[in-house]
């Protein structure tokens, strides 16, 4: 449970703030986790993704 914690804040601190640029990393972390294997890998990818998913939403609201 820590190791996810931290794996969200650290998405959260280090991905851009360009609208552009998260669509661009989240189709490729979606396209990662379609091609891992091992569940572990799948688990962190798609922590990753949500974290993504929720700067996209904040950054395309402060926009509008």
């Amino acid at each position: 449970m820590k190791r996810h914690l931290e794996l969200e804040i650290k998405t959260l601190q280090n991905a851009p703030r360009d609208e552009g640029k998260l669509i661009k990393l989240l189709k490729l972390k979606e396209r990662q986790n379609e091609q891992v294997t091992h569940i572990e890998g799948s688990q962190r990818l798609v922590t990753e993704i949500e974290m993504l998913k929720v700067v996209l939403y904040l950054v395309s609201r402060k926009q509008q």
